[in-house]
């Protein structure tokens, strides 16, 4: 089988078709963690320089403030 593009490869996951490879992404990767490995890159030119497959953008997460500039998440993480 050929190579696939990122997105053929996530489209045929999502199809249950079979990919060359299992697509590769991250959920959220947190601005620290981004900043520290590629200085000034957005979110997307990491995601490109980086080889993932996909990026997911504006998750929906349910939170509710519980103290000064501390918030609980819908899972119960207090950030």
């Amino acid at each position: 089988m050929a190579e696939l593009t990122s997105a053929e490869r996530v489209i045929r996951v999502l199809r249950r078709e079979e990919p060359d490879r299992v697509p590769h992404f991250e959920w959220i990767i947190d601005r620290r963690v981004r900043e520290a490995i590629l200085p000034g890159a957005s979110m997307e030119e990491f995601t490109l320089r980086m080889g993932l497959d996909a990026i997911l953008t504006a998750p929906d997460m349910g939170r509710e403030q519980v103290g000064p500039n501390r918030w609980r998440t819908e899972y119960g993480i207090i950030v």
